[in-house]
């Protein structure tokens, strides 16, 4: 993460805001939420199966 935000500094000549990492960091740890939410109103199997791969959930 470090090493994007240098490069980004570097090549675009902008530095991210303060918060930025912190940021990008809450977004991924909740992906797995989301697509469990989606799973749940969508009703596919698909959707079910990728959430508890992304969970971490085994079918047990």
């Amino acid at each position: 993460m470090e090493l994007l935000a240098h490069e980004r500094q570097e090549i675009e000549k902008k530095v991210w805001r303060p918060k930025m990492k912190e940021h990008i960091i809450e977004l991924v740890a909740a992906y797995p939420v989301d697509i469990a939410e989606f799973a749940i109103t969508s009703g596919l199997e698909e959707y079910e199966q990728m959430a508890k791969q992304t969970l971490e959930v085994s079918e047990n």
